[in-house]
């Protein structure tokens, strides 16, 4: 195991329930994430999907519905269900540093649901995800600012703004339920300047338009706290 990826093991241990489904977490169901992020888009020119930190792989009966390919990577091998290991899965159990290193192929889309925060050395993470990702591929980041990891230690922070800049790639986000989501594009580089506004970002919507932690675009009064400089939380 590379060092890189065994800092990752100490940083997440979820439960799930019967049925598959993160204990005691209403919102981030494979229902509501279907929803949220593939089901009202078109995923055609799509084929393959590599999840970064799968879980228990849950997040698959999604995917089939929309790839013909669907690759996992899930350090914790304990905790993967078998129930989600469908035909056209392919599960790595190793670290995604790891699986970098020896892997030739290349992903339409990379995602990370819920595990970008947990992953250390960010501007390495989106190096290695690029080295991965097809031509036209999309590396899509779904994050949370409420969810049982925050209280753990070693949780990694990060300016998604300024990495997609320093990497000349697109970003598009969006918010829903405490919930950022994120698609980064290679080679469009149309990020707006204002990432560099740091504490003046609104913890809901993503926009940059706050004063008086009052946010003029969706009317909620809470910002990011003021953390290190050059460094936030999407």
């Amino acid at each position: 195991m590379d060092k890189e990826d065994f800092i990752v093991i100490r940083n997440c241990i979820r439960k799930y329930d019967n049925k598959g489904e993160i204990l005691k977490d209403k919102v981030r169901t494979v229902e509501w994430i279907d929803n949220f992020v593939f089901k009202e888009r078109d995923w055609s020119s799509y084929k393959s999907i590599l999840d970064v930190g799968s879980g228990n792989g849950r997040l698959n009966q999604i995917y089939k519905k929309y790839f013909d390919e669907i690759y996992n990577i899930e350090l914790s091998t304990d905790i993967i269900d078998p129930r989600f290991n469908y035909d056209n899965v392919t599960t790595y159990r190793e670290g995604f540093y790891k699986f970098s290193k020896k892997s030739t192929a290349k992903f339409d889309i990379i995602l990370f649901a819920y595990s970008f925060r947990l992953i250390p050395f960010k501007y390495l993470l989106i190096k290695t995800a690029l080295k991965l990702l097809s031509d036209n591929g999309l590396i899509i980041i779904l994050e949370s600012t409420d969810f049982e990891e925050k209280i753990k230690k070693g949780i990694y922070y990060f300016d998604l703004y300024k990495l997609c800049n320093e990497f000349g790639m697109s970003i598009e986000r969006f918010s829903e339920h405490n919930t950022s989501l994120s698609f980064l594009k290679k080679g469009e580089n149309k990020i707006s300047k204002d990432y560099k506004n740091k504490f003046n970002w609104c913890m809901y919507c993503g926009k940059f338009n706050v004063k008086d932690n009052y946010c003029k675009d969706c009317g909620n009064g809470k910002t990011y706290p003021k953390i290190k400089f050059g460094e936030i939380r999407i």
